[in-house]
């Protein structure tokens, strides 16, 4: 099983982030009017418009006819029946987007390495073992978010959040800068599904991690850098894969 994985920046020309908001529906461009930030907008446009032209392609239609739903707890989900094997998550942080589609549940997390009161806010969402991996840690910033990443991502893959008690259990630790590692069925995860997660080449400055609910067999993540104004010059030729 493949988890395709795309990473874009979100700092685009006007020209381009007009061509993104063309493939939105009313409902979305009325979302990103509501933002009270340009750069918001802007990262909203970019990863939504970018989203819905993967998704195209691998189903074979046009970007703009896409219907989405949420689960109980408001993760996407293509509507329809035909698309029950198609899952994707999305993540965005400063100038970067994260997309990814699998054929399993998936969640994806990328934040921008920044300055904050990391044990108080580590406290409200690590567990102590967690807590103690951030604390033992040379650069503990970058544990930190590296941690962040891995427990949000897992969180995304069983469609939960961060008020779902995150603290309740602990993430696997990931070797490095790379690195893939096994989820075990682990009390707090519902339902009780083994995965795998993964470590991501993202920019300097910034964490990223992606997990997939999957038993048995190691997955295969395909990582690619895309350009904005190329993944729109493709649209249209992009080969279809069901």
């Amino acid at each position: 099983m493949t988890t395709a994985i795309t990473l874009l920046p979100t700092l685009v020309d006007p020209a381009t982030m007009a061509r993104f908001a063309a493939v939105l529906t009313p409902m979305e461009t009325a979302r990103a009017a509501r933002w009270r930030q340009a750069a918001d907008a802007r990262r909203y446009v970019v990863t939504r418009g970018a989203l819905r032209v993967l998704l195209a392609a691998r189903v074979g239609a046009a970007p703009q006819s896409l219907a989405f739903s949420t689960g109980a707890r408001g993760k996407p989900a293509l509507d329809g029946a035909a698309f029950a094997d198609l899952h994707f998550n999305v993540s965005h942080a400063g100038d970067w987007a994260l997309i990814a589609l699998a054929t399993t549940p998936v969640g994806i997390d990328i934040e921008q390495c920044r300055p904050l009161d990391y044990r108080a806010v580590g406290a409200q969402v690590f567990s102590a073992a967690e807590q103690a991996r951030v604390d033992g840690a040379t650069d503990r910033p970058r544990a930190f978010f590296d941690l962040w990443t891995a427990k949000e991502a897992l969180l995304k893959a069983w469609g939960l959040g961060l008020g779902d008690m995150p603290a309740g259990f602990t993430t696997p630790e990931l070797d490095g800068s790379a690195g893939t590692a096994r989820i075990s069925p682990m009390p707090g995860l519902a339902p009780a599904a083994p995965g795998w997660m993964a470590r991501l080449p993202v920019p300097e400055g910034y964490c990223g991690t992606v997990c997939v609910q999957q038993p048995c067999a190691v997955p295969t993540f395909t990582f690619s850098l895309c350009a904005p104004d190329a993944l729109l010059r493709a649209k249209h030729d992009l080969q279809c894969v069901r």
